[in-house]
Parts: structure tokens; C-alpha cells; sequence
């Protein structure tokens, strides 16, 4: 492995694939990414209680070649981690900030932002959309639906699945989402965002939709959530927590992110085809536009 895999991004994409026993392992690198930087291989196993063969099977899904390759990985992120946050705080001093001091808050926001962005471009993979690309365009119904502060989310990506001509429904009223629950068939599909993956309503669609045999693509902040461990496809955003930002409002704009990374792929995988939809949507509402004024 000549590159960066992204490392504790890489984790974070690759949870979902791991074992009991390996999610254990995970779960202590994500925690401590300073203390496996200076780990031995048997200090590891013992910390975590696991075999060194446990950490060998882990280290080869996540595709490194060796427990040395990790560590520089790992190290090498978040020393690029450090480097940004100082590179912020030099750039904007949000440190400290009040609430009448309007510019420091206008880029601290636009800082997080951007952090939570760019982190989202490690944590999606690029099979994990073409999946769910194919997924979407086979599908004979497809069910939006996000509790809370993403059901403005997922409006969006309903929006413009709808644009493509796809047979998508969404309604941020939770008894008819259930009911378009009901009556999924196999191959058909659910496209569930909840920011931490616990929220009931959303999780009672996701069992209905698995029992009704459609697939499931899961987007959440949180490795291991219930819709995590729900869906069948799942995609990780960023959660970026700063004083005055919480990580829910940063994690907003990657799950927007990653919508539109998932409709961008349907979009190009329609080709021609997408571009005539798109057109006869416009031209659907045109006439309700005001006329230009001359």
C-alpha cells in the first residue's frame, strides 16, 4: 500500500463489514488514535483482548498489509487534522468567541462547514453509490423519510429523485411513511437519514422495510446505530463538533452531501434519458412562473 487509505475515515466507511471482534478493535482506534500511533501489535491485542490473528483478519479488510501500515496511516490523518485546526484558528481566532462578535461566528460556521465536507469525501465509497445508484434505479417504489431536522434533508433528495422520474414518495407525516412501509415489495427500496440512527419512528420503517424484503440505504453519523445495523447499504456523515456548532448542524450538510452524491450517480447512470426527465419536470412548472417583465 503505497497510499493513505484515509485511515480513521477508512474505519469509519469499512464498520459496517467487520465482525463482533473486530468492531471491538475499531471502536478502540477510533477512540484513541494517539495511543495506536504508539502501540505495538501485542500491546493492541492485549488492550483490546483479541488475538493478534483477530487483528491480522481486521488489518486485511481494511486493506493494509501490515499492523505498521495502519499506524502511519493513522497518524498521518490526524496529524492533517491538527494542521487544519490550527491553520483555522490562525486564519479566523474563533477561539473564545462571543455572541456579539458577528465575524468570528461567520467563520467558525463556515469552518465547520467546510471541515464536515471535505471529511465526507473519506468516509463515502465510491462502490457504496454505484450500489446504491443501481439499487434506486431498480427499484419499483422507493420510500424518503427522515425524522426530525432531516426530513428537510431528505425533502431535497425526494425533490430531485422525483425530477429523474423515479417512484419515490416522502411525507414527513410518520403513520403514512409506515404505511408506504407496509407495502414495499422485494427490490424495492427505503432511503432513511436520522443524524445519531435511534429515532424510533424512522427505525420502525426500517424493520417494516426489511420485512417486506426492500433494501435499505442508512444514513447516520453513528458507526454503531440501530439504522446502522438495520440497513443494507450505509453511509456514514460527518459530525464535526465546535463550541456554539453542534455536530447535528454540521452533519446536516454532509448528509445533503451525500444525497446529492447519490443522486448525481443515478443522474449520470440514466444518461440521456436523465436529462430528458429533467427537462420534462421544468417544463411541468414553467407556466406557473411570473412572466418577465419586459
Amino acid at each position: 500500500m503505497l497510499e493513505g487509505k484515509g485511515g480513521l475515515s477508512h474505519i469509519h466507511n469499512t464498520y459496517h463489514l467487520l465482525s463482533k471482534k473486530q468492531k471491538s478493535a475499531a471502536n478502540f482506534i477510533l477512540r484513541n488514535p494517539e495511543r495506536i500511533a504508539l502501540m505495538t501489535m501485542r500491546e493492541f491485542s492485549e488492550i483490546c483482548k483479541i488475538s493478534e490473528a483477530t487483528i491480522v483478519r481486521l488489518l486485511k479488510k481494511l486493506g493494509y498489509d501490515n499492523y505498521q501500515e495502519l499506524r502511519v496511516d493513522v497518524a498521518r490523518e490526524r496529524t492533517s487534522i491538527r494542521r487544519g485546526a490550527i491553520e483555522a484558528q490562525l486564519a479566523d481566532g474563533y477561539q473564545g468567541i462571543g455572541p456579539e462578535d458577528s465575524v468570528e461566528i461567520k467563520n467558525k460556521v463556515i469552518y465547520a462547514a467546510v471541515q464536515a465536507i471535505r471529511e465526507t469525501e473519506n468516509l463515502v465509497d465510491d462502490r457504496m453509490l454505484t450500489r446504491a445508484a443501481e439499487t434506486l434505479l431498480n427499484a419499483g417504489q422507493i420510500l424518503c423519510y427522515g425524522s426530525g431536522g432531516s426530513q428537510a434533508i431528505i425533502q431535497d433528495a425526494y425533490h430531485k429523485l422525483l425530477r429523474l422520474g423515479l417512484p419515490v414518495f416522502c411525507d414527513a407525516n410518520y403513520h403514512l411513511a409506515r404505511i408506504k412501509a407496509n407495502s414495499l415489495n422485494t427490490g424495492d427500496a427505503a432511503v432513511l437519514l436520522s443524524h445519531t440512527g435511534e429515532s424510533r419512528d424512522l427505525l420502525s420503517c426500517a424493520e417494516q422495510a426489511r420485512r417486506q424484503g426492500a433494501a435499505v440505504i442508512g444514513i447516520t453519523s453513528y458507526l454503531d446505530s440501530s439504522l446502522a445495523q438495520l440497513s443494507d447499504l450505509v453511509f456514514y456523515s460527518s459530525r464535526i463538533s465546535l463550541e456554539y456548532y453542534t455536530d447535528a448542524m454540521t452533519s446536516r450538510l454532509a448528509q445533503m452531501t451525500i444525497l446529492d452524491m447519490i443522486y448525481l450517480t443515478v443522474r449520470l447512470r440514466l444518461g440521456e434519458e436523465g436529462m430528458k426527465r429533467i427537462t420534462r419536470a421544468k417544463e411541468a412548472i414553467a407556466e406557473l412562473k411570473a412572466p418577465k417583465k419586459r
